[in-house]
């Protein structure tokens, strides 16, 4: 399909003022929905800030060198580079799209980043984290790793559903948050409710104001502080009763090193809130806050009774 660069310009000024600190997301929902070209137009934006990092040298090479030489090129060539640089400044420095033959993958980098995944779905996306999605599908998304927030516009004709693992979350037109550290799920909703579906068998209903976690076939049901969902969006964490060994793994994401938890305190239970920033002092802080050591080993940091 081609697209108008005309389109493209608006799709890339939509890209960066949802960007923004006040995105109008009611403004651009209509965009997006007056035509499946302007849908086209975005989904090319998107996916732009990958190109242009491969094509920079063939880019600066098609840039003139001076305004002396006279050879002005065409309109249509003038707001082509023009909205590829625009979807270079527009797209989050913290957020890139590779697209594969068969899906598109969406990482972010070393800060926490907000965007449209369509007109009926937003994302905020933790540090460290990464989607993947089907060309041409934004209604499944696998969680590959690190944590996500949902905001889903509800619509009966239309199933969303996210894949952590052998987990399904399917959206029952909600507001939730999905973490994935190694073998474990947690499914924290804040508003709404949604279905969790195991892949060997067993379905649940999580509400608002409840957290699932599911490691290896085992399922458990929380309540939780609604507010306090993806608390990751502020720079913190979180937690209330929660066992050691699961702090330590949630922590580790955004720890410098892997932070091991000693078997025989892993079962002691944790509340509080721990600030995140950079993530070199975390463990620090939950060692200080239980009374507990970090002891450094090799590659890792582990953290374990005082003698």
């Amino acid at each position: 399909m081609a697209i108008d660069p005309k389109l493209l310009e608006e799709a890339c000024d939509w890209q960066a003022a949802l960007a923004g600190d006040d995105p109008d997301w009611e403004g651009f929902t209509l965009w997006l929905e007056t035509s499946a070209d302007h849908v086209a137009a975005y989904d090319i934006a998107m996916g732009l800030d990958d190109a242009v990092e491969a094509q920079k040298p063939a880019i600066a090479a098609a840039m003139p060198a001076n305004d002396q030489s006279g050879d002005h090129a065409p309109v249509f060539r003038r707001r082509g580079i023009a909205a590829v640089l625009a979807a270079l400044i527009a797209v989050p420095g913290a957020l890139w799209f590779a697209t594969l033959d068969r899906s598109v993958d969406i990482r972010s980098g070393n800060a926490p980043t907000e965007f449209a995944l369509d007109a009926r779905t937003r994302i905020a996306l933790d540090r460290n984290s990464v989607l993947r999605h089907a060309k041409d599908d934004t209604s499944k998304i696998e969680l590959a790793s690190g944590s996500a927030q949902f905001e889903v516009d509800h619509d009966p004709s239309r199933r969303f559903s996210v894949q952590s693992g052998d987990v399904t979350i399917v959206d029952i037109g909600t507001r939730f948050a999905v973490e994935r550290n190694g073998t474990q799920t947690g499914v924290s909703v804040a508003q709404g409710m949604v279905s969790i579906q195991l892949g060997r068998g067993g379905s649940w209903t999580v509400h608002a104001g409840q957290r699932a976690l599911v490691d290896t076939g085992n399922v458990r049901i929380e309540p939780i502080d609604a507010n306090a969902v993806a608390l990751w969006r502020r720079g913190q964490l979180s937690y209330r009763d929660a066992p050691l060994s699961q702090v330590v793994r949630e922590i580790s994401r955004y720890t410098p090193q892997p932070v091991l938890v000693d078997p025989a305190i892993a079962g002691r239970h944790f509340s509080g809130v721990l600030t995140i920033g950079d993530g070199r002092t975390l463990d620090k802080n939950l060692a200080d806050f239980m009374g507990l050591q970090r002891v450094q080993e090799g590659g890792s940091v582990r953290i374990s009774d005082r003698p």
